[in-house]
Parts: structure tokens; sequence; C-alpha cells
């Protein structure tokens, strides 16, 4: 949640045309003295709305950081496998033609 907080700081200082440093000074001492960190209503709302989007957003991220490491595994079990082919294989037309034909099929395409 420090994140969130930061980030919607610096999009109300944006907002408000003053430094990030300045308006969370404010905010820490006004929650220091209140207990609070937000005074009004409006600004509690879009604090939670804030946080609501970052969270969808930070789901999204997981995700997608989640799905480029199982393609990093598929791209590295790949190239071991290449090495393992191209180091089995002795005649270099055969190897190419082999070569060609596994990065056609992890590319999608056919075996030709």
């Amino acid at each position: 949640m420090t994140e969130a907080r930061e980030a919607f700081g610096k999009y109300q200082a944006k907002m408000c045309q003053v430094s990030y440093e300045e308006l969370k000074a404010r905010y820490d001492e006004f929650e220091r003295i209140s207990g609070e960190r937000y005074l009004s209503e409006t600004m509690k709302k879009q604090w939670s709305s804030w946080l609501a989007s970052w969270q969808v957003q930070q789901k999204r991220i997981d995700v997608l950081q989640e799905r480029l490491s199982h393609a990093l595994d598929a791209v590295d079990e790949a190239e071991n496998y290449l090495h393992v082919a191209l180091n089995s294989v002795d005649d270099e037309t055969l190897c190419k033609s082999y070569l060609l034909s596994t990065v056609n099929a992890l590319r999608g395409g056919s075996h030709d």
C-alpha cells in the first residue's frame, strides 16, 4: 500500500501544483494530529478509488509477470532442446533442416 499511497500523493501534488514532499509533509502532520490521512470525504473517496484501481492494475501486472516467466522458461527449454539436437546431428544439411523445423514448430508453423 505504500507504493499506492506514494503514487496517489504524487498525483495529488501535481493536481495541487505543489511538490510531493510538501504535500506529504502536510498529510503526515495532519495524520499525526487527527489520526486520519485525509480530511474531506471527497479525498477519502478519491483515495479508495485510487487504491482499488492500483490493486486491479497490480493483479494484472502479476499475471503478466507470471506469463512472461513461463514464456522465458519455454524459450530456455527450446534453446536447450535445440542445443541437444544440434549436437546429436552430424550432417550439416540435416542439421539445418532439423533446426528450421524446430523453429517453425516453436512458432506454431508447419514443419516444412
